[in-house]
């Protein structure tokens, strides 16, 4: 206490504040004052306000030492706190569950609405955290990437299950002595690709049966060159909203392949792979037969591969220009692409195998009994490393710059079947070099 009044107007605020408990909820402010002259003076009104809004910012001020008000005047301008929030109600905070469902029996296209346990799906995991009034942000990208997947092509050309797309639904619960489930997700596809962490692609256009123009395959490959025996792959996502319903082998889709002089002239077409409805998946991939036309069609210079449904165009084409195998390597890779599907690409170039063996020893005591050839150091470990190296043949532009797809992927296979992991990736692009880029690979396999 003070004989100025404004001394013991701070000297209060100073106490209020010091208390944790108080200065957390609240904040405290003593405005000035003019004087006559027009100066400023410190003032003697505090003035409390809150720090958010619910019934744990509600108190009572109590003067017991001054009953009735001739020291101290208490002016009430809002009594009550009310939080108007509608999920954490007149309560400061809230814990909230998201439940995670995966699996929901749910294909793409169809009515997803949580009216079943199949549609609602198989529970996953819990997560918690605790709602103040603010947007609550969950991290579900390390969930995704952790139960990511995909089905390794078939050993001979048709179609088959991607595997790189995942289904999840979401529910929100307000936990409490009732708890409270106050919103449901709609099914979210996740396709297991690889892209900036900025990107909000828009997969719309690579769906068929989204609407009447051409779907867009899903891989960003540009004109490569092709090798026979090369291994290639079309892709595309399929949605079908009368899924389980109707005839599912009313509609068809098939795979044509069309073959041009090297000048450009058209030569003929075929068909192949052809698919019902019915046994279309959400992802679907089809490894091509390209020999075939050339089969027929001997003096093909360039192949274009696209979707059709009976004998119209359902998608954009697949380019290739055909090499002579008398002159050239198959050294290829697939690899799960940025998009979700199967790629290929040949390196055209012989490989060159590096062998490096790692032992780990101990030092053995010389005994009496110790014979000239059993050594005094004794290996106990050993490993080999064996990496490979392709120099690859020069390619355009265009195709190194997609080829950054292959040096990011987490999913490859060489042209045997094997795993590998990439260790060095090298591929410098420059003017001088126009459309003769040269990429080279250093990789072992994972087995």
């Amino acid at each position: 206490m003070s004989k100025d009044t404004a001394d013991t107007a701070q000297n209060l605020r100073q106490t209020l504040e010091s208390d944790r408990w108080f200065d957390s909820l609240f904040e405290v402010t003593i405005p000035a004052v003019r004087t006559v002259d027009g100066g400023l003076r410190g003032g003697t009104t505090l003035n409390i306000k809150s720090r958010g809004v619910g019934s744990v910012f509600n108190m009572d001020i109590d003067t017991p030492d001054d009953p009735d008000h001739v020291l101290y005047t208490v002016t009430w301008e809002h009594r009550k706190s009310v939080n108007d929030d509608s999920i954490s109600g007149n309560d400061m905070t809230a814990e909230i569950d998201l439940d995670v469902y995966t699996y929901p029996d749910v294909f793409l296209g169809q009515d997803d609405a949580p009216v079943s346990l199949s549609k609602i799906g198989t529970p996953l995991i819990t997560l918690r955290k605790t709602y103040a009034g603010v947007p609550l942000w969950f991290e579900l990208n390390s969930l995704f990437a952790h139960y990511d997947g995909y089905n390794l092509p078939p050993a001979a050309p048709g179609w088959f299950n991607t595997g790189t797309l995942r289904r999840y639904r979401f529910s929100a619960v307000l936990k409490g002595v009732n708890s409270v489930n106050f919103y449901w997700s709609n099914v979210l596809y996740v396709l297991n690709g690889r892209g900036a962490e900025t990107a909000q692609p828009d997969l719309s256009e690579y769906i068929y049966g989204n609407g009447d123009t051409l779907v867009r395959l899903l891989t960003n490959k540009p004109r490569t060159p092709y090798v026979r025996g090369q291994r290639e792959f079309l892709n595309f996502l399929f949605s079908d909203p009368e899924r389980g319903t109707g005839d599912e082998a009313d509609a068809t889709l098939r795979v044509i392949y069309r073959a041009y002089t090297t000048g450009g002239k058209y030569i003929g077409a075929i068909y192949g792979s052809e698919i019902t409805r019915g046994n279309l998946f959400m992802v679907n991939t089809c490894l091509l037969d390209i020999d075939s036309i050339l089969d027929q069609f001997p003096r093909a210079g360039i192949v274009r591969v696209a979707l059709a449904q009976g004998s119209a165009i359902a998608s954009n084409a697949l380019e290739y220009t055909v090499r002579p195998d008398c002159l050239h390597t198959l050294r290829q890779f697939s690899f799960i692409n940025r998009l979700g599907g199967w790629d290929t690409f040949n390196f055209d170039a012989p490989l060159k195998d590096e062998i490096k063996p790692s032992v780990e020893t101990y030092e053995r005591t010389l005994t009496p009994a110790y014979r000239r050839g059993e050594g005094l150091e004794v290996v106990y470990d050993s490993t080999l490393a064996n990496t490979f190296t392709v120099e690859g043949a020069p390619v355009t532009d265009e195709v190194a710059a997609w080829l950054k797809e292959l040096a990011s992927a987490r999913v490859i296979i060489d042209g045997d079947g094997n795993s590998v992991v990439i260790e060095d990736f090298t591929l410098i692009v420059t003017a001088s070099d126009s459309n003769m880029q040269k990429p080279t690979i250093k990789y072992r396999l994972s087995e």
